[in-house]
């Protein structure tokens, strides 16, 4: 099979997923040890193998140009919206997260349970960064106990 002259549509696509991946994990790669940090040296290898391979053989300037558009676009993770409209609300991931937090952080009555944790399940689907790495549950806090004496974050506060 000949090589193509010119990459389309799809595959310049690829191309700058590939490359805005690759960029994430050579940014990345300092933060991991052992295995995993094989692993992203090894991902990094085949994709710049990868990006070879489409490059190679295609005209100059095409190359050129997609060469220069890659740093105009940035891989992004968009969740997919499941909802319908009366499901769906107006909030600030922010405020969520620090709602979500307050709430894991101050919860006194745990019993344990992590794998039937209504709290738990909740925070997973609306994505809220995990407390701690290590533990039964990537929420638990064994030393966080309900202190009647921590004053309430006014944003937090329900209105009366």
């Amino acid at each position: 099979m000949s090589r193509t002259q010119y990459l389309n549509k799809e595959r310049r696509i690829n191309v700058f997923w590939v490359s805005g991946f690759l960029t994430l994990l050579e940014g990345i790669q300092g933060n991991y040890k052992g295995k995993s940090a094989t692993w992203i040296r090894s991902m990094i290898i085949s994709m710049q193998a990868f990006l070879d391979c489409e490059l190679k053989g295609i005209d100059d300037k095409e190359r050129r140009t997609i060469i220069n558009l890659i740093d105009q676009f940035e891989p992004r993770l968009v969740p997919r919206n499941n909802l319908t409209k009366a499901e769906t609300m107006q909030a600030d991931p922010e405020d969520v997260w620090d709602l979500a937090e307050y709430a894991m952080e101050y919860c006194d009555k745990c019993p344990g349970n992590f794998d039937n944790c209504r709290l738990r399940e909740l925070s997973l689907r609306l994505s809220i960064p995990p407390l701690v790495e290590t533990g039964p549950c990537q929420y638990w806090r064994e030393s966080c106990r309900l202190d009647t004496n921590v004053a309430v974050p006014d944003r937090l506060k329900l209105a009366k």
